[in-house]
């Protein structure tokens, strides 16, 4: 097991989405995916946030979901007393920001009947990638598009009828290249499974599909380490540009928690020597490293921005919530890329 010399990335924790009605939303997850975990559920100001705010400061309510069956999770986030802003326009394929996030399903054709036998926005048939991932795409309750793709990594064994958390995302760029260096060289997803150029066949039937773009996938080379490494599992990241145009970007005129996929979170340790590192390397740090919540701080986070002002979330873990999070376990603060013992990961999710 590789001991990292300044810090361990354990992989993509979670997504984050900003909503209109969280419990609405919530529901829609948890019955159509599976996403029954609450991790947290906490009402806070986004005094932390700083300039992703605009520098005001707004309640907003927070609730972290995981499914059990392993993958990354879900923060749904929604403004209390706060109109929210959606977009300008109807976002496409090309449109800079996270175009679609990625669920892992166990049984595809068996997901994508159940999808359309309960009347749900199906937007594609079942395609397949380059890379071999048979996938279809679908809009959430609030019309953000899911792609689930056919996973064979799991925490748990599901049946046919079950499904898994997040397993990356679709990420429209003005620039792959830069991209590359941020998923690549940085996040540690360093194995191209493809890289063409083309109009494809596969993305005919989304919004924008029908372009000429840059297309890379991009998964991790070796299995991670850390703590929870085991749970999260593999995830990979596409890129797409499309060029010759003047590219507008999803979250233009709009805040952190504004309806929408807001961000990106990975699970890193120690935390202070990650961001010092993307620091170092001149992405923009709008928020530093600080307690997730005054109350009850189970972790740490910071949030960069790259070029195209896509947003990571840093997180380090320091203690496991229960309940809630109305009881915490704490984690040692030595050895971040040890893994907790998977019964113990078992017991809490």
């Amino acid at each position: 097991m590789r001991q990292p010399t300044a810090f361990v990335n354990s992989g993509l924790h979670h997504v984050g989405i900003g909503v209109r009605d969280l419990e609405a939303t919530s529901a829609w997850y948890r019955t159509h995916l599976g996403f029954t975990k609450v991790v947290h559920d906490v009402t806070d100001d986004s005094a932390q946030l700083g300039e992703l705010t605009r520098g005001e400061v707004w309640q907003q309510r927070r609730r972290l979901v995981f499914n059990p069956y392993g993958g990354a999770g879900i923060e749904f986030i929604q403004f209390i007393g706060r109109e929210p802003r959606g977009a300008q326009f109807e976002p496409e394929l090309g449109d800079i920001g996270i175009s679609a996030v990625r669920v892992k399903v166990a049984n595809i054709e068996h997901s994508y009947e159940r999808f359309r036998r309960l009347g749900e926005t199906v937007i594609s048939a079942i395609v397949e990638d380059y890379g071999g991932w048979r996938s279809f795409f679908v809009r959430d309750n609030e019309g953000r598009m899911l792609q689930l793709v056919e996973a064979e990594d799991w925490f748990r064994k599901p049946s046919r009828k079950r499904n898994g958390g997040v397993c990356g995302a679709l990420i429209s760029t003005s620039s792959n290249d830069d991209g590359r260096v941020l998923f690549e060289d940085h996040l540690e997803y360093s194995a191209a499974v493809y890289n063409e150029v083309g109009v494809f066949g596969d993305l005919l039937e989304l919004p924008g599909g029908k372009k000429q773009f840059r297309r890379v996938q991009l998964k991790q080379s070796m299995p991670r380490v850390g703590r929870f490494a085991e749970f999260f599992g593999a995830a990979r990241f596409e890129l797409l540009q499309e060029e010759g145009k003047t590219h507008r970007h999803t979250r233009s005129g709009l805040v952190w928690g504004d309806p929408g996929f807001v961000y990106i979170a990975f699970e890193m340790a120690p935390l202070d020597a990650a961001a010092e590192f993307f620091s170092r390397r001149h992405y923009d740090v709008p928020a530093m490293p600080q307690a997730v919540n005054a109350r009850r701080p189970p972790a740490r986070f910071g949030v960069l921005r790259d070029a195209d002002r896509l947003a990571l979330k840093l997180i380090q873990t320091d203690r496991l919530p229960i309940l809630r999070g109305r009881v915490t376990l704490p984690l040692s603060e030595n050895g971040p890329w040890r893994k907790t013992p998977r019964r113990t990961l078992r017991w809490l999710l």
